[in-house]
C-alpha cells in the first residue's frame, strides 16, 4: 500500500505532475507516507494535531484536500516533529512495532511540510493517491 500526497489544483494536475520526467524537477510537489507509518500515525493519533484531516487521505483511492486544509496539515506535520523531539527514547519500540525509525518518520514530516508550502504557494490543495 503506498500513498502519494500532492501539491496541486486538482486530480488531473497531480496525476500529470507525477507522470512528467525528471521526477527530481517535481520532488518538492509531493511526499510518499511509506509502509508502517500509516499504522503509527494512526496509533498515536491523539499525540497530534489536526489528524482527522488528514485521515481524509485514503490510501486506496484518490482524495482531494481543498486549499482551506492545507494550513491544518502543515501543523499536523509539525506536530509530528514535536513529537519526535519529545519521544526520542522510543525508537526501539517503533523499530520492532512499525519497522519505521525516527529518522524515517521525520523526513516524511519534512516532506509533508514542504509539499504544504508549495501548496500554499500556489494556493493549490493537497491530492491523495493510493494505490
Amino acid at each position: 500500500m503506498s500513498l502519494l500526497i500532492v501539491a496541486a489544483k486538482d486530480t488531473n494536475e497531480a496525476l500529470e505532475l507525477l507522470s512528467t520526467k525528471p521526477k527530481k524537477a517535481i520532488k518538492t510537489h509531493f511526499v510518499e507516507e511509506f509502509e508502517g507509518i500509516d499504522n503509527f500515525l494512526y496509533d498515536f493519533k491523539d499525540e497530534f494535531l489536526h489528524y482527522e484531516i488528514y485521515y481524509r487521505f485514503d490510501p486506496y483511492r484518490e482524495t482531494y484536500l481543498e486549499a482551506s486544509s492545507v494550513c491544518k496539515i502543515k501543523i499536523f506535520s509539525g506536530s509530528i516533529l514535536q513529537w519526535i523531539t519529545e519521544n526520542g527514547a522510543k525508537e526501539n519500540t517503533l523499530i520492532s512495532r512499525y519497522g519505521i525509525t525516527l529518522n524515517k518518520i521525520k523526513n516524511f514530516a519534512i516532506g509533508l511540510n514542504n509539499v504544504c508550502d508549495v501548496a500554499i504557494k500556489n494556493k493549490y490543495g493537497l491530492v491523495g493517491i493510493g494505490d
